[in-house]
């Protein structure tokens, strides 16, 4: 079963009535789709529209099966309403991108390469102690600490970023020379979740810990291709060194975590600005075959199990509906490949045809195109 993306998660809610009143003003990035309220993002919008953001209105994270990250939805205001938008849709206006596609850049300490590396997770306790707090509190929990854990992480979009589960910030201001970012941030949160929750969940950083009461932060940082330096406020505030994370080199290191087993082979390095490489880059000699697929361009199939339909080939664009069993689709263009729940394909951008309808039984329009994975279509 593919990975079940929660778009309208109520369990971080948070109202921003603490907060002076403040507007930010965002731009469209690409022409795209916006929700009225459905769960399904089916109304168009342009490129280059304005849309405005207001400190009464919230921001929810859209939280896959595994507990990651993958975008946060936004009330947004347009045309004298409020609708519903993806982060990852949306640019603060009249400044730079932070990142360039449509997906969160997830950042983790740069030490779990060394985990990774020596296959060794005693070092995980000894570079960040808080872990041992945390897995000694959870040895009561039904769950054991294995199971739930996921390295610490920071998530980036161009409007919204996670320092933490508690404690949100809405990107105000972007300057970028070189390879130095400088982020004005407006702390989100809501009294009651933040009081309880935000000041007393762990946070591994000491640094941003003194900042986090902070309504206005900077976030400095400095890039060399996949390594990331942080500051708060100033270059006397630094917070770490951390790596760009892809969804793979994290499901190595929570597999080392849960069996102590981990595939190196199965590793892309991370690599420096210069094209180095501080670790053993594996997957540069990996063999490269042309694996078997069961979709093809103009080929006309049937959705074999209510099916996602997305404004991309990847699981953390926005879902424009979600296609009943028996959809029947034309197949425009073959996408990137991917194994998803052990079955090889690609996806595939479609145009559904007559008669399709979603899972709750009402129509989707003939001629609506998206994106599917592949695997799921006979």
């Amino acid at each position: 079963m593919m990975k079940k993306i929660i778009l309208f998660s109520i369990i971080f809610i948070f109202s921003i009535s603490s907060l002076i009143a403040e507007t930010i003003k965002y731009k469209v990035v690409a022409d795209t789709f916006y929700s009225d309220g459905d769960i399904e993002f089916t109304i168009p919008i342009k490129k280059d529209t304005t849309v405005t953001w207001e400190s009464n209105t919230s921001v929810l994270p859209n939280i896959n099966d595994d507990g990651i990250y993958e975008n946060f939805l936004m009330d947004i205001e347009y045309d004298n309403k409020i609708i519903y938008m993806l982060s990852t849709d949306l640019q603060v206006i009249d400044t730079e991108k932070i990142v360039d596609n449509k997906k969160l850049l997830r950042l983790i300490p740069e030490y779990y390469l060394e985990v990774l590396c020596k296959k060794n997770t005693d070092l995980i306790f000894e570079k960040q102690p808080l872990w041992n707090e945390r897995k000694k509190r959870m040895e009561n929990e039904p769950f054991p600490f294995e199971e739930s854990f996921q390295p610490e992480s920071y998530y980036i979009s161009n409007t919204v970023i996670l320092f933490s589960q508690h404690n949100y910030y809405l990107v105000k201001n972007v300057k970028k020379k070189n390879n130095n970012i400088e982020l004005d941030l407006l702390h989100y949160s809501d009294d009651d979740v933040t009081d309880y929750f935000g000041k007393t969940e762990d946070v591994f950083s000491e640094v941003y810990n003194k900042f986090r009461s902070n309504s206005n932060i900077k976030l400095l940082i400095q890039t060399d291709g996949d390594y990331f330096d942080l500051w708060i406020n100033t270059k006397e505030n630094y917070i770490g060194k951390y790596i760009a994370a892809s969804e793979s080199l994290c499901e190595r290191i929570v597999n080392l975590v849960r069996s102590n087993k981990c595939d190196l082979s199965k590793v892309t390095w991370p690599r420096h600005a210069d094209g180095t490489c501080d670790y053993e880059d594996v997957s540069s000699v990996k063999t490269v075959s042309t694996p078997t697929t069961n979709v093809a361009k103009n080929k006309t199939m049937l959705v074999s199990e209510n099916l996602k339909l997305r404004s991309g080939e990847a699981t953390s664009t926005q879902v424009l509906a979600i296609m009943q069993v028996g959809t029947k689709v034309k197949i425009l263009e073959l996408g990137k490949p991917e194994n998803i729940d052990g079955i090889s394909s690609n996806w595939v951008k479609v145009e559904v045809l007559s008669g399709a309808k979603n899972r709750d039984g009402r129509t989707i329009r003939a001629g609506t195109i998206g994106w599917c994975y592949g695997g799921y279509l006979k």
